[in-house]
C-alpha cells in the first residue's frame, strides 16, 4: 500500500475574528483552525476592541460583523482602511439587505457573507478575498441584482 503526503501549504492565510457574540467567534474559530491553509490570529467582540488589536497582528483577512455595541463593524473598517489598505476585509452578518450591502461596499469592504454560509463556503471566500476577488454570498448576490432590476 502505497501512502500518499499531501504538502503543507506555503503559508497561512492570517485570519481575524470582530462579533460580539462569542458563540459565533467560537464557531468561525473552530472552521478556520480547521483549514490547513488559514489561521485564526485574533478576536475581538467589538469595533472598538478590534482598532485596538487588528493593527498589531496584521491580519490578511478580517471577518467584521456589522451590528455591534461600542462601535460597528462598517465604521470600525473606514477606520482601519485608511492605514491597512492591503488587509482584506469580508462583511459577516445576517442581514441581505441591499441598503446594508452598498453602505459595507462603499466603506471598502471586500466581500460580504452571511451567517448561514457553511464551513466550506466561508474557507472558500476568505481564499477568494485574499487573492483579490469581491465575494458575496449568492443569496446577497442575487437580492442586489434584484435592487437593481427593479423599476
Amino acid at each position: 500500500m502505497q501512502t500518499i503526503v499531501m504538502p503543507l501549504p506555503a503559508f497561512k492565510i492570517r485570519v481575524f475574528v470582530v462579533d460580539d457574540h462569542p458563540m459565533v467567534r467560537t464557531g468561525l474559530a473552530a472552521a478556520i483552525g480547521a483549514q490547513a491553509d488559514l489561521m485564526l490570529v485574533g478576536e475581538a467582540e467589538d469595533g472598538r476592541e478590534a482598532l485596538a488589536m487588528i493593527p498589531v497582528l496584521q491580519p490578511d483577512v478580517v471577518l467584521m460583523d456589522i451590528s455591534m455595541p461600542r462601535l460597528d463593524g462598517i465604521s470600525a473598517m473606514s477606520q482601519l482602511r485608511q492605514t491597512m489598505p492591503s488587509t482584506k476585509f469580508l462583511m459577516l452578518t445576517s442581514s441581505g439587505e441591499p441598503v446594508e450591502v452598498r453602505r459595507a461596499m462603499t466603506a471598502g469592504a471586500n466581500g460580504y457573507l452571511l451567517k448561514n454560509a457553511s464551513a466550506a463556503d466561508l474557507a472558500q471566500m476568505i481564499r477568494n478575498a485574499h487573492i483579490g476577488r469581491r465575494v458575496f454570498a449568492p443569496e446577497v448576490a442575487e437580492a442586489m441584482i434584484n435592487a437593481t432590476l427593479e423599476p
